[in-house]
């Protein structure tokens, strides 16, 4: 069970917070009270609670100089600041001491009160992330050795744990990525090209888990793909340099490889030119940046390395069947799940 710490000089401002949520259903059961800073960090040394909501202004010791020293004493403080209007460079200054979220005093209401204290507690402390990190490693050992037992056993204990809530969500969410990201850099590094099987399940936990080792599996069992040290040179330069002024010509050059020979292995190898590998990579890395809200078309074509944007345009219509505007205008109207684009736009 959880334990809350409020620190404020001003007691209507305690009583406030204190009334605002139904706390013991949100696990905690104790709720404790200080008057300034120098007095939390007395309950903190003694009482270690699991989330702090503190004002900024107060006597004695301000918040600022309590966040400090509570963070210094335990980084993996979980912390609220109250903040009013006119005090929000108090607030800013906060959120770079490592605050998770402010809370605008002249305006709480529930569901900013509760929106806040969950991302709170749904947040992940160092120590559980550094044991999700070794198990990424422990994942990667067993990509290396090939080892299909080791590699299931593994994934399935990046998915265990004893969180609940909003923190076995974010666990879980994490250990997503975590796969997702072995998994493309295994396939990068392996070149088999293993049946992708159905979409990634959404909700179930322990359905996500069956999926990742499906596709893990799939991988290893895939016949592999040897490429010839020079083409993997020109690829892993091409994938680092597309966006740049990179031709077959200028690329051949650098890797110091004739012309016709790396166009003839490149395309027997990957199935694709040098061309349009550049052109591939070049669509996929706009369609990324697409669906990011603030992204402006005009400005990916420069950016892009395309010389001119009827180019781009065309070859972006041609690879999508659409406009990059209309592409952007569909990104913006996806539904999300989890507060994440979905990531099924170009099935669309």
């Amino acid at each position: 069970m959880h334990t809350l710490l409020i620190v404020d000089d001003e007691i209507p401002s305690r009583e406030l917070i204190k009334m605002s949520l139904d706390w013991a259903a949100l696990g905690f059961t104790r709720l404790l009270e200080a008057r300034n800073g120098r007095d939390a960090l007395a309950l903190c040394a003694r009482e270690r609670p699991d989330l702090i909501i503190t004002d900024i202004q107060m006597p004695v010791m301000d918040g600022l100089e309590f966040i400090r020293e509570a963070r210094r004493r335990d980084p993996a403080q979980r912390i609220l600041i109250l903040s009013c209007h006119e005090r929000f460079a108090y607030a800013k200054e906060a959120m770079r001491l490592g605050v998770l979220d402010y809370i605008l005093k002249d305006s709480i209401t529930e569901s900013s009160l509760l929106a806040a204290v969950s991302t709170a507690l749904g947040r992940l402390s160092e120590q559980e992330l550094r044991a999700l990190d070794a198990h990424s490693e422990r994942i990667q050992h067993a990509l290396r050795s090939r080892d299909p037992a080791q590699l299931n056993a593994e994934v399935a204990r990046l998915f265990q744990t004893d969180l609940t809530g909003a923190r076995r969500t974010n666990q879980a969410r994490y250990a997503d990525q975590v796969l997702q990201g072995l998994f493309e850099q295994a396939l990068d590094a392996d070149g088999s090209q293993p049946d992708m099987g159905p979409d990634p399940p959404n909700g179930d936990i322990e359905a996500l888990c069956a999926w990742h080792q499906a596709r893990f599996s799939a991988l290893l069992s895939a016949p592999r793909l040897i490429r010839s040290p020079r083409v993997r040179r020109a690829q892993d330069y091409l994938d680092i340099h597309f966006c740049e002024d990179v031709s077959l010509e200028s690329l051949a050059a650098r890797l110091q490889i004739n012309k016709g020979y790396l166009a003839k292995v490149f395309k027997a190898e990957l199935g694709v030119s040098v061309n349009e590998y550049i052109r591939d990579k070049r669509i996929a890395r706009a369609k990324q940046m697409l669906r990011q809200p603030d992204a402006r078309v005009g400005e990916l074509v420069e950016w892009l390395g395309f010389h001119n944007p009827q180019t781009f345009y065309n070859l972006f219509k041609r690879a999508t069947g659409m406009s990059p505007s209309e592409y952007k205008a569909l990104a913006d109207a996806l539904p999300t799940f989890e507060g994440e684009e979905a990531d099924f736009i170009d099935q669309a």
